[in-house]
């Protein structure tokens, strides 16, 4: 489903008075779903095991249990950086017809002493 950043803000707007939840907490949520449906449709899926607070949150509904990040567990990978930008940069690549865009930013640069 496709949705304009207007339509998308008055829709959480009054989905957040109806649920009597933060709009940035259903926002927040939104966009992990929008995650989580790239990374379904990718070859990496069973390669990710949801824990934490937001796989509390899948079970007990965003109005019982808020989180501010994706904890997992990456079964079957190497944790080299490149890598793991690799899977990233794939995942999100996946066009699933919703009008969202994600980037990868780079990493921060140590300070030099």
């Amino acid at each position: 489903m496709k949705i304009n950043k207007n339509s998308l803000q008055a829709r959480i707007n009054n989905l957040s008075k109806e649920m009597n939840v933060h709009a940035n907490v259903l926002l927040v949520s939104f966009f992990f779903d929008a995650f989580i449906s790239r990374l379904a449709k990718s070859t990496y899926a069973n390669k990710f095991v949801f824990k934490g607070g937001f796989y509390l949150a899948t079970l007990l509904g965003v109005k019982n249990r808020y989180t501010a990040d994706i904890d997992f567990l990456l079964r079957r990978e190497t944790m080299d950086e490149n890598r793991l930008r690799k899977i990233f940069t794939d995942i999100i690549a996946i066009d699933a017809d919703d009008s969202i865009s994600f980037e990868m930013k780079p990493l921060r640069s140590e300070p030099t002493t």
